[in-house]
């Protein structure tokens, strides 16, 4: 069976069935852009994203946007001339104002999602900074006093990391050949 192509994924080489995949179109693109992924795509053929890279990439960009819409959220209190760090349980609790939850001087706020944190969290020191940065770099981290981000933001941010980083890799093997 000669003239037979091989279907392989653009973000993870892998072989890919018939209907494991989609052709990768201006809305992945798009979300590339937010997840500064920058890949080279040949325009000449239609390259595929594999089912599961696809499931991975919209976590990424559903994951980004959520830090980022919690950096929007705060960038309104934050006071320009007096350069203050803020306490992020006051935004918190005037963003929530129609929840009859009342913040005690001990509750934490994740960092990135900006929920309560019930459990077990990380304080923000160089190694969370660094992921942070890596994923979303346009995130202003500084202007929150002493951030936290919960167990469950620090393991996606990890995986989605992970995952752009292999992303990277792949471009770098591609770009060699």
């Amino acid at each position: 069976m000669s003239g037979v192509r091989e279907i392989v994924c653009r973000f993870c080489l892998n072989t890919v069935t018939d209907k494991s995949f989609e052709i990768i179109d201006n809305a992945t693109k798009d979300i590339l852009h937010v997840l500064l992924l920058k890949l080279k795509f040949d325009d000449e053929s239609k390259e595929v994203i594999c089912n599961v890279c696809r499931r991975k990439l919209h976590a990424a960009f559903q994951f980004k946007s959520i830090c980022l819409n919690s950096d929007n959220t705060i960038i309104p209190y934050v006071d320009s001339e007096k350069m203050l760090q803020l306490d992020i349980r006051d935004v918190y609790a005037k963003e929530n104002t129609s929840e009859s939850m009342d913040i005690s001087d001990n509750q934490k706020i994740c960092r990135l999602c900006m929920q309560p944190v019930e459990s077990e969290f990380r304080c923000i020191r160089e190694e969370e900074l660094e992921a942070i940065e890596k994923l979303a770099p346009e995130m202003i981290t500084g202007i929150i006093k002493d951030p936290i981000v919960c167990n469950s933001c620090f393991d996606s941010l990890c995986t989605h990391n992970s995952f752009l980083k292999h992303c990277l890799k792949v471009e770098e093997k591609i770009s060699d050949n």
